[in-house]
């Protein structure tokens, strides 16, 4: 017997107190019940439960989301069930039996009702549109299910509970009786990365709740849509540029069209050389620009929602919101930072005259670090919302990328950073533990860390001029290494290069802060950051973490990541392979303090990694953006026939939605690793592991000396 507070007679819930009241302990029940199997209850009873707390608060959005979740979690069982070989999806609309019947209908009693696993998902849908609707606490971790299967046998009563949410034909829901409203255009602003990579959907009804979605949003946000599709609307893969383009003639905005055209230009242009041959440093380039647009800092693209919706997080908070503030046309002079490949740096000014500085990379592919940067605020906001992780902090910096083509785009400008591998060598040059002076043209480059198939490209993004480095120590390392007749006792090997630099990077955050208590706060905040990274770096694979691609924040001393260009396990394909999963060598761990790896590194690594596999379905919904809009290193373009014969190469559908099987190898062992299943660089698979042992095993793993002396020489393991 339930106590009389659960009773559902109108009597006992007749204030709105007491119908959240009644809900909430109804829910409490379903939920307790549903957890682990608790009480043996069966679904049916499960389902009631979760329905009665529905029916005793209907304005609350909380038993929306778990109810959706519940059913969500039978919809991709009874799939993986149906569909695996020997499965019988939708056997019962043909022949009266019930899905994946093993008896073929002989069986003289019942043998279960196995619902086919697509008529459970229009009831996923929605509930969880009826969450996004009443409530936004659970904004983040309920995006539309628009990635839905091009299998589905119910696509009539899906496509009308999408069409609802999008706001097709109104968007009231009039007459379809489910009582789903549309979402708000804010709420779809957190899906747009999404969306755009769904934009060449092939289903034709899902393709059509996707453009009313971003339509939307053009109305209501034109100028955060315009910069987020300015790559898909000059893709490479015509059917996608058709599409985008189609859904961006709504907005009459034909000066923007031009302005993206000039700064991919810019991207590209290698200015003339000065007087006397030197290379130019700054030209000007306010003729060409005298257009207003948004500053596409990273404050403009979040979502105008109440702090409860983005986790609770202050970062979160302090935003402007809106469609069009911060209107702004870029400043006189351009500065041409001295790097390989000439990125220039631009500063756009805003309608108050204030500067906003930005950073055109040219031939590199940055969708990969636009696609990271929103994975990374997704995690904030899931950090925020984590009691755990909100009390210690946890979160990682971030900044706005905006890729204009499949090959060049522009970064937003951190100020006050520094290179981890600087600000080491500032420390040893102090001490005179090497000897630094710059050198010329032909001086060797010690820090050539970033690489393809072991060469010496460059490919850090530096927030400040670099000066070559040429020193006898380099002389001595590279003699080292090369006469080195031991293979397998490389840990000898690196033990004499610690031998003679011993860590320092403790007294640069001394030197940095030497009031206490503004020291103990930069080194903790270093200390959390970087177990943030280290952890979600190794769920996404992220390699070619040499010293250039991490960089201090001088003030806070937070870690700010940067160069996207090693996801998903390249680092084991180039010539000499990545063998530890992120970077914790020497100097990192004396930054940490005292106790080392263990205290706050090691707690808040296994903190992040219960976040992360808290919200592993929301995590891996933002994620799947890779698999429909493919990296250009993913692409291939050999005949269809030889890519299929080879295994590996992108397959392209009729529609031009372009399903690739390196990017689902790569969704599978983030899925792996986030499950505890998968260890380490090369993914072992493993039986599932608990946080706090996977966390130890990564540990270990990274400060293995023997896999740090196998990393790349210019990697710097020593540093």
């Amino acid at each position: 017997m339930f106590p009389p507070i659960l009773s559902s007679s109108p009597s006992a819930a007749s204030s709105p107190d007491s119908r959240r009241l009644l809900a909430r302990l109804k829910l409490c029940l379903a939920r307790w019940s549903w957890s682990a199997g608790r009480g043996g209850v069966a679904p049916a009873e499960l389902k009631r439960l979760f329905e009665e707390a529905l029916h005793a608060d209907r304005a609350w959005d909380k038993p929306h989301f778990h109810y959706a979740r519940y059913l969500d979690q039978i919809y991709q069982d009874a799939r993986k069930r149906q569909t695996a070989p020997g499965g019988k999806a939708g056997a019962g609309a043909a022949g009266g039996k019930s899905a994946g019947d093993r008896f073929g209908g002989r069986a003289k009693v019942s043998t279960g009702d196995d619902t086919p696993y697509f008529e459970v998902l229009p009831d996923v849908l929605r509930h969880y549109g009826e969450a996004i609707s009443k409530g936004h606490k659970h904004v983040l971790q309920t995006p539309p299910r628009l990635r839905t299967s091009r299998e589905l046998r119910s696509a009539t009563a899906v496509t009308n509970t999408m069409k609802e949410l999008a706001g097709a034909g109104g968007g009231a829901g009039a007459g379809s009786g489910s009582g789903c409203g549309a979402i708000s255009a804010p709420k779809w602003l957190l899906a747009l990365p999404q969306l755009i990579s769904r934009i060449a959907h092939t289903n034709p009804e899902v393709f059509d709740v996707i453009r009313t979605a971003l339509v939307r949003l053009t109305e209501a946000f034109p100028q955060q849509v315009l910069w987020s599709a300015a790559a898909v609307c000059r893709s490479n893969v015509p059917r996608r540029r058709e599409l985008a383009n189609d859904v961006m003639r709504t907005l009459v905005m034909d000066h923007f069209s031009g302005l993206a055209d000039q700064l991919i230009k810019l991207c590209h242009h290698s200015p003339a050389a000065g007087r006397g041959g030197r290379p130019a440093t700054e030209m000007s380039v306010h003729r060409d620009f005298p257009q207003l647009v948004m500053v596409p800092t990273q404050e403009q693209f979040r979502a105008p929602l109440p702090p409860a919706a983005l986790g609770g997080s202050r970062a979160l908070q302090d935003h402007p919101g809106g469609g069009g503030g911060g209107g702004g046309g870029l400043a006189k002079i351009a500065g041409v930072v001295d790097r390989a490949v000439k990125p220039k740096k631009i500063t756009f000014l805003d309608s108050d005259g204030n500067e906003y500085p930005f950073l055109a990379k040219p031939k590199d592919d940055l969708r990969k670090d636009y696609r990271l940067m929103d994975f990374a605020s997704m995690l904030n906001a899931l950090f925020g919302g984590d009691a755990a992780s909100r009390r210690r902090g946890l979160r990682l910096r971030t900044y706005a990328v905006v890729a204009l083509t499949e090959d060049c785009g522009i970064l937003q400008w951190v100020n006050g950073l520094t290179a981890l591998k600087g600000a080491i060598e500032d420390t040893y040059t102090a001490e005179r533990l090497i000897n630094r002076r710059r050198g010329g043209a032909g001086g060797v480059e010690a820090g050539a860390g970033g690489r393809e198939g072991g060469g010496g490209r460059r490919t850090c993004c530096s927030m400040s001029e670099r000066w070559r480095v040429k020193t006898e120590f380099v002389a001595w390392i590279r003699k080292l290494w090369d006469s080195w007749t031991e293979p397998t006792n490389k840990a000898k090997l690196l033990g004499k290069v610690l031998e003679r630099l011993p860590p320092r990077l403790h007294r640069w955050l001394l030197t940095k802060h030497p009031e206490p208590a503004a020291w103990l706060a930069a080194r903790t905040n270093f200390t959390r950051t970087n177990a943030v990274w280290c952890m979600v770096g190794h769920m996404l694979g992220l390699g070619d973490r040499h010293g250039e691609n991490i960089l201090l924040d001088c003030a806070a001393g937070d870690t700010v990541q940067v160069d996207f260009g090693c996801l998903f396990d390249r680092g084991l394909t180039l010539e000499v392979p990545e063998m530890v999963p992120f970077r914790l060598t020497q100097n990192v761990v004396d930054g940490f303090g005292i106790s080392g790896v263990e205290g706050v590194f090691r707690r808040c690594a296994e903190t992040t990694l219960q976040v992360l596999r808290q919200h592993r379905d929301t995590l891996m919904t933002v994620a799947e953006t890779f698999l429909y809009d493919p990296l250009v290193e993913w692409a291939s373009h050999k005949p269809a026939a030889q890519q299929a014969a080879r295994g590996g190469a992108a397959v392209q559908d009729v529609g031009g939605e372009v399903e690739n099987p390196a990017a689902k190898d790569a969704l599978s062992t983030i899925e792996g690793r986030l499950g505890g299943t998968l260890l380490g660089v090369q993914a072992v698979p493993t039986l599932p592991l608990s946080a706090e042992g996977q966390a130890a095993r990564l540990i270990a793993e990274a400060t293995d000396k023997e896999n740090l002396a196998r990393m790349y020489v210019w990697w710097m393991a020593w540093y």
